[in-house]
């Protein structure tokens, strides 16, 4: 069986974006490369009462694991309550844009093991 090959324009192409892209295959961007990009920030339209209560649905949907999604949400909104997020923040997250603080707070709530399946 004859491996298949891609025609010379195609791998030309693709080898192109990648120089254009700033792309090395096999090479993953620095944590300080991909901090860089930002996301835009939509402007609140979520009541802030109604925050609290969407993000916990938002979590049970998202992690399936109720005891895990509770902690999540518990942590961001203690975020929140300690200033490291905005209702911005926890808005536009709900909306499906995730801003860098949002990232900040997830990750920070990851890496530090706080909401581990028992």
């Amino acid at each position: 069986m004859r491996p298949h090959k891609l025609p010379l324009a195609t791998v030309a192409t693709i080898a192109c974006l990648a120089v254009l892209s700033g792309c090395t295959p096999g090479v993953s961007p620095s944590p300080s490369e991909t901090t860089k990009m930002t996301v835009p920030t939509l402007s609140p339209v979520i009541p802030a009462a109604e925050i609290p209560g969407r993000l916990a649905q938002v979590m049970q949907t998202n992690l399936k694991d109720a005891p895990v999604a509770d902690c999540v949400t518990k942590a961001v909104l203690a975020d929140r309550d300690k200033g490291a997020l905005t209702d911005t923040d926890l808005d536009n997250y709900l909306r499906n844009v995730v801003t860098d603080a949002m990232k900040n707070s997830l990750a920070r709530i990851q890496d530090a093991g706080t909401c581990k399946k028992p």
